[in-house]
């Protein structure tokens, strides 16, 4: 029972995503922790959540109980090792009769949104706990005490309809073993709200490093997300790369006159940075995928009727097979590869390779991930994105079939949908 398993390869969905960043806000709020990684937030909140289930204890014990002074740990003492030991029948008495059931009402009262997605009501019915996570959803309470300081202060008994108070020993059925599968099911829930976190730094800290290449001032990008459909059809609409780095010169500078102007028609209105990572990753995706088209353009073995008919719109209408044919033949995985040479991270997470197995093309995925492509550049200050050649190790694989062309750019948008969801909870 008490294997603390890390999931590293569960596939989490935008709920559970959102869900662990908002856990880790709270923890961060609460123990007035200061860090830019929502990981080591939440790391240093979950050793102090975790060490008020010692201080209850201690707190509800009678004062001659021959076990009282082992639970008063404040030593730095690691949070999975806070609690008895699986073996330590005697421990787990103590936890009975004094936590009971709270590790799970604690951790709905502190994490709702986990507590009813499906991956926690799934893990519970697995340990034989429904019963009191369903109690503790139903019937969470409060604190009996808390301050200006601290909501939930440590060791702090609770009050609910069930039970007004708790005390020694809790007059609830809950069972040893229930009591010790309720804290099985706390620190695998911990592992899958680290896991999940990981996934939404190394999507965070690829797009920041991403967009770097773009040379943009984020603070100019300020209330601009509006405009964002105008100069992605004008963008789409120039096929030269001069032109549209025109277009987009000329945008930026419109966002930062009207910026400007809103300060100076009100001296109150703050001027510190507004960071829009989100406008700033759509614009980068806007350039990443205006390589294609005018690569393919410029092939020389690629009639120009045929290379017209399937640019016509890019990526292609779905059930345009030539130009999903064509695609195949001349990008073949290279779109996969040049994907992994900025978001290999991304790549890697369990939701890429399980969509790109869901899709048929996991094999692909997989070959770009360890041979993500190169720039090849004749000078240090083109940057990636302008680089007009590439390499690559293509695959042993054939050459992407017409659907798996499809299959293959299908991916990368479900990629590009997923990313721009969680930067933009990520900022919240």
């Amino acid at each position: 029972m008490f294997q603390w398993d890390r999931p590293c390869e569960t596939v989490y969905d935008l709920a559970f995503l959102e869900g662990a960043l908002r856990a880790a806000w709270a923890l961060d709020s609460e123990h007035e922790i200061s860090s830019s990684l929502p990981s080591e937030s939440f790391g240093h909140g979950w050793y102090y959540w975790f060490l008020w289930f010692t201080a209850h204890a201690h707190l509800l014990l009678p004062d001659d109980h021959p076990l009282k002074e082992r639970f008063y740990r404040i030593d730095g003492t690691p949070y999975d090792q806070l609690i008895p030991a699986a073996d330590d029948d005697e421990g787990w008495q103590v936890f009975r009769d004094t936590v009971a059931d709270l590790a799970l009402v604690r951790f709905v009262d502190w994490f709702p949104l986990l507590a009813e997605h499906p991956i926690a009501l799934e893990l519970a019915d697995s340990l034989g706990i429904r019963r009191w996570l369903e109690l503790a959803r139903e019937d969470k309470g409060l604190p009996k005490y808390s301050s200006f300081v601290r909501y939930d202060p440590y060791g702090s008994n609770w009050s609910r309809r069930c039970l007004p108070e708790y005390v020694y020993p809790v007059p609830l059925d809950i069972t040893v073993d229930e009591c010790r599968a309720t804290f099985v099911w706390v620190l695998r829930m911990e592992r899958h709200i680290t896991c999940a976190i990981e996934e939404i730094e190394a999507i965070r800290d690829a797009v920041e490093n991403a967009v770097t290449e773009l040379d943009l001032d984020l603070t100019e990008l300020a209330g601009s997300s509006e405009r964002l459909p105008y100069i992605q059809s004008e963008w789409l609409a120039a096929s030269e790369p001069e032109a549209r780095q025109a277009i987009l010169k000329d945008w930026l500078s419109r966002a930062a006159r009207a910026r400007e102007k809103l300060r100076d028609a009100d001296p109150n209105q703050p001027t510190e940075p507004i960071e829009d990572i989100v406008t700033a990753f759509e614009l980068f995706w806007l350039r990443w995928l205006s390589w294609y088209p005018w690569y393919v353009a410029r092939q020389p073995d690629i009639g120009e009727e045929s290379a017209t008919s399937a640019l016509a719109s890019f990526p292609p209408a779905p059930d345009d097979y030539h130009a999903w044919e064509l695609l195949g033949k001349v990008l073949g995985e290279l779109p996969l590869a040049r994907f992994c040479f900025w978001f290999a991270e991304v790549a890697a997470t369990p939701w890429a390779r399980q969509t790109a197995a869901d899709l048929g093309i996991a094999q692909r995925l997989e070959h770009a991930r360890l041979n993500p492509a190169r720039p090849i550049s004749e000078s240090d200050a083109v940057p990636p994105l302008l680089s007009p050649r590439w390499e690559w190790i293509p695959s042993t694989l054939p050459a992407p079939t017409p659907a798996e062309a499809r299959a293959l750019w299908q991916w990368l948008e479900m990629a590009r949908e997923r990313m721009r969801a969680i930067l933009a909870y990520s900022v919240d």
